[in-house]
Order: structure tokens, then C-alpha cells, then sequence
């Protein structure tokens, strides 16, 4: 079953995969590095998802490389993330593991189904930005240029409708907010800033094919 990843447009603004890395986003500015050099990467340890790998490339790079080149006298940069469409099982959260591996950046990863059952979405979200801080031995600076997948994304809104509740529709709005890229205080009174996190979304979206199939959808899509 393939993965198909979308690349959002810009913004206006507790696993086992998690892991400890050490400063390297910059690795990206090496002439070396392209989007080509990330998929060959990718591909020694992920197999098949070639078209999904593309696109997941050159999102993460652009990603990057905007963050890399901004000079200080430009301001905030236009905040993108990025959707992985396909079934669990297909590899989504291994392609992130392995690319924050490759970039040398925190990674961790959140279940949004687990985030709709509890009453305290946003301390659940802090809570995720806590590990990512973790996974970057406490320097902020690192941790605001991490990656973070939230899984089973397409989930809240079904996790809502069949809770008769709103705490799915506070998750989105707490995940919107902090995926635009805000300041957010941590349990040690510290902000973290999310504007150069990496989000990357993923879930089923059972039908959305059919959907963007009549669509002029926005961003791009690959279908391996």
C-alpha cells in the first residue's frame, strides 16, 4: 500500500521511535545536500515508497534550507508542514525517524487519537513538546528546529463524533495553533518557539483520494 505525502502551504504563521541526536540541521547548507542525497539516504533504509520519498525530500529540505538562508533583517518565514497519506503499517513513521536521523535533529512522535481522549489537549501537546526538548538534551535551540509526527491525525474527527464531545475539535485547534508556529511554555517555565519545528501529519484519510481526485487541490501530491 503506498504512502502519499502532501506538502501544506504555508501558514500565516511518547514512542519508541523517539530518540537523542546532537545539533546538525545545519548539515543542510553542505553543497553535497540535495534532495537527491536525502531520498538515497532514505532509500538504504526504507523500502519501496520511491514517490513518497520524493516529495517528503524536497518538502524537509525546502524546509530547512528556508531556515538555513533567513537572514535576520527578514523576519519570520512562512511556516509549512507536511501531510503522509496511507494506511498504518506503511512505513510513515519510519521515513520521519530515518530522515530526523539523517538531519541530526529531536524526534518524536504523538498519537492524535490518544490527544482527543483526554480533557487537557493543550497539556498533552506540551507534554509532546517537553520530549522533544528532552530528545534535544534541553537546548532550545535544537529542539525549535525538531521534527514532530502526529499520527492518526484523520482521527479526531471521528474520535469527536463518536464521543458526542468537542474534545476532538479542541485538539485541532490546539494543534493548529502550535503548528502555525507559536511560543509555548513548557513545565519549567521556559517558551519553546514551534515557527521551525517540522510537523509532519499522518493517517488514513479513507476516501480523500477519490476526493482530490476532483479537486484542484493545493501543495502536490505523489501516488506511488
Amino acid at each position: 500500500m503506498a504512502i502519499r505525502a502532501r506538502a501544506a502551504p504555508p501558514a500565516s504563521r511518547e514512542s519508541s521511535n523517539d530518540h537523542h541526536t546532537h545539533p546538525g540541521y545545519n548539515s543542510l547548507l553542505a553543497r553535497e545536500t540535495t534532495p537527491s542525497t536525502i531520498v538515497r539516504y532514505l532509500d538504504e533504509y526504507v523500502i519501496g515508497q520511491d514517490e513518497a520519498k520524493k516529495v517528503l525530500a524536497v518538502a524537509v529540505y525546502s524546509h530547512y534550507r528556508k531556515i538555513a538562508t533567513l537572514r535576520s533583517d527578514q523576519g519570520a518565514i512562512a511556516k509549512s508542514n507536511v501531510l503522509l497519506v496511507g494506511p498504518s503499517g506503511t512505513g510513515k513513521t519510519l521515513l520521519c525517524d530515518t530522515l530526523s536521523r539523517m538531519l541530526k535533529v529531536p524526534f518524536v512522535t504523538a498519537d492524535a487519537t490518544s490527544l482527543a481522549q483526554t480533557k487537557y489537549a493543550n497539556e498533552e501537546i506540551e507534554a509532546a513538546l517537553q520530549r522533544l526538548l528532552d530528545k534535544a538534551d534541553g537546548n532550545i535551540e535544537n529542539a525549535q528546529h525538531g521534527i514532530v509526527f502526529i499520527d492518526e491525525i484523520d482521527k479526531l474527527r471521528t474520535s469527536n463524533a463518536a464521543a458526542g464531545s468537542s474534545s476532538g475539535e479542541s485538539v485541532q485547534h490546539a494543534l493548529l495553533k502550535i503548528m502555525e508556529g507559536s511560543p509555548v511554555k513548557l513545565k519549567d517555565s521556559r517558551y519553546i518557539d514551534t515557527a521551525n519545528i517540522l510537523f509532519i501529519c499522518g493517517g488514513a484519510f479513507v476516501g480523500l483520494e477519490n476526493i482530490m481526485a476532483k479537486t484542484h487541490g493545493f501543495g502536490f501530491i505523489a501516488t506511488s
